[in-house]
């Protein structure tokens, strides 16, 4: 609904005017429906599950932002990891990844819908954004959520559990 009401405020020059959804979930068949209903069905592409690196890497490639309404966990620092920009609801269902996300720095934490609205139009207005937000994602991910920066402090957070455990 959000990105209908988008397509309807955008002006006619903007480049981010397709919504591709990546997944085969339970939920696909309501959302072209309701592509179909709103009458958006050309501008939102379908794309199904997407685990080849390459195609992964094509859609990165061109995104603007990665929009997760409800849903916050490993894949805000895959999208960070291509300098994509991160929006997702503030209260999100999944993990801790969420807490990744600086709101206006490297993506957007809305409530609701208006709010949602409000930050489609804000990068989909504004190419030079949408840059600074990416490369402010990228160096999120560089500094803080690379693979060998997790098992330093999973092996930290082991090391000190351990050393409490044996004075107890």
């Amino acid at each position: 609904r959000a990105f209908a009401r988008y397509l309807k405020t955008l002006p006619a020059n903007s480049d981010v005017r397709v919504l591709r959804v990546v997944g085969d979930g339970a939920m696909r068949g309501e959302l072209e429906a309701l592509a179909a209903d709103l009458n958006i069905s050309g501008a939102v592409r379908f794309e199904g599950a997407v685990t080849d690196a390459e195609r992964k890497k094509a859609f990165f490639a061109s995104a603007a932002v990665t929009v997760s309404p409800l849903q916050a966990g490993l894949s805000v620092a895959e999208s960070f990891s291509f300098g994509v920009p991160y929006i997702t609801h503030r209260n999100p269902i999944s993990g801790g990844e969420y807490l990744s996300i600086k709101d206006g720095e490297n993506g957007f934490l809305f409530e609701t819908e208006g709010d949602l609205l409000a930050v489609l139009q804000r990068v989909g207005r504004n190419a030079e954004e949408r840059v600074r937000l990416g490369n402010n994602a990228y160096d999120f991910y560089c500094q803080n959520l690379q693979m060998s920066q997790y098992a330093e402090r999973f092996d930290k957070l082991l090391r000190e559990s351990y050393e409490r455990f044996k004075k107890s």
